[in-house]
């Protein structure tokens, strides 16, 4: 799990914001080396005990306010992370679309994922049919 934390100091020197960056835990694909994007991916055993060991490395702290994205896996992290925390789910918090390769190792090309949806009749409709990084790009 990554953790960054960005420290911002205010003109008047008395105040401080601490912005903590925490990663879901390992998940089945995440593991499994497959892409996941932003279909359901639960956390493995491992996933599940780094964000408890992050919970207890934590524990001192003290946060004013939670917001995680509203995917399963980050959710499910954060309650490990902090059980009594109510938390704000934000969508745009997601991870990048993977388009059709979502659910398809990770080595393969966007094409070649095509291609082995065509051959398993998959035709990924409930999926975005571009990865985010190339629909952000067709839009400028």
């Amino acid at each position: 799990m990554a953790n960054v934390s960005l420290t911002c100091s205010f003109p008047d020197q008395r105040r401080s914001l601490h912005i903590f960056f925490v990663r879901h835990g390992q998940t089945k694909a995440n593991q499994d080396k497959i892409a996941a994007g932003q279909m359901h991916s639960p956390l493995t055993p491992l996933g599940i005990s780094t964000a408890v060991s992050l919970r207890k490395a934590l524990d001192k702290m003290v946060f004013h306010k939670f917001v995680a994205s509203d995917m399963e896996r980050t959710q499910q992290t954060a309650g490990l992370i902090s059980p009594s925390a109510i938390f704000t789910l934000e969508s745009r918090l997601r991870e990048m679309a993977k388009g059709a390769r979502e659910g398809y190792p990770k080595i393969l090309s966007y094409e070649e994922a095509l291609k082995e949806r065509a051959a398993n009749k998959q035709d990924g409709s409930n999926l975005p049919l571009l990865e985010s990084d190339q629909s952000q790009r067709l839009v400028k």
